[in-house]
């Protein structure tokens, strides 16, 4: 309760991070998501909309661990309808309509739509993406921080739950140290991050707990 009060009355321009950490079974994802509904719940009183993104970290040996950027390539084909197994030419289409769709224009430009068309290839199985991760990273932040305002601009907020991350992969880990880097440029911040994590995994990673650690010690996220 105490984080959720103080991300909904937070004033300053850093970005929020919610770190759960517990052993399997103690109800860590449902946890974020009621953190999640409760900070919809509490903004709406003040009028002001919510998005709230979802997207899991696979276990190592499972098949799909060769998928690159798994928690986001996952959110994004749900946020903008992109079914698997599309040819390019439709894949593209359906990125561009998908944009229009959820009212998102900083994606709309050549170097946008290439670095989501990048992005979302990079589900098929061996594919990497071709676009320099800091183009998907740059359009991932754009794209979260024009998601938290309203379509008539006024302030809002988006909450992006990644689960999981001691299974992060390492192009996701990659991908998200630059997104914190570029929300932390960003003025008046309205993004907030939850993150699940298990500790009692040897073959899992400490790699986000560290980053968040990092980042907390410098004052550079609440």
């Amino acid at each position: 309760k105490n984080a959720v009060d103080f991300i909904v009355n937070d004033s300053d321009d850093l970005f929020e991070v919610i770190f759960i950490e517990a052993e399997m079974g103690c109800g860590k994802t449902r946890a974020a998501k009621e953190i999640a509904n409760e900070i919809v719940r509490l903004y709406s009183k003040k009028q002001i909309q919510v998005k709230v993104l979802f997207g899991d970290c696979e276990e190592f040996g499972h098949e799909s661990d060769n998928m690159p950027y798994k928690p986001f390539t996952q959110r994004f084909n749900e946020l903008l309808g992109i079914g698997r197994f599309l040819n390019p030419s439709e894949k593209a289409e359906k990125i561009k309509s998908g944009l229009i769709g959820v009212g998102l224009k900083t994606a709309m430009g050549a170097t946008g739509l290439g670095a989501l068309g990048s992005l979302l290839d990079s589900e098929q199985d061996g594919h990497t993406a071709k676009t320099n991760v800091k183009e998907i990273a740059t359009v991932i932040t754009e794209t979260l921080i024009e998601l938290s305002e309203t379509k008539d601009k006024k302030k809002g907020k988006v909450v992006f739950i990644i689960d999981d991350v001691q299974w992060i992969d390492t192009d996701s880990y990659e991908l998200l140290k630059l997104i914190f880097n570029f929300l932390e440029s960003f003025n008046d911040n309205q993004v907030c991050l939850i993150f699940t994590h298990r500790p009692d995994l040897k073959n899992g990673n400490k790699k986000v707990k560290k980053l968040i650690r990092k980042y907390k010690k410098g004052n550079k996220l609440n």
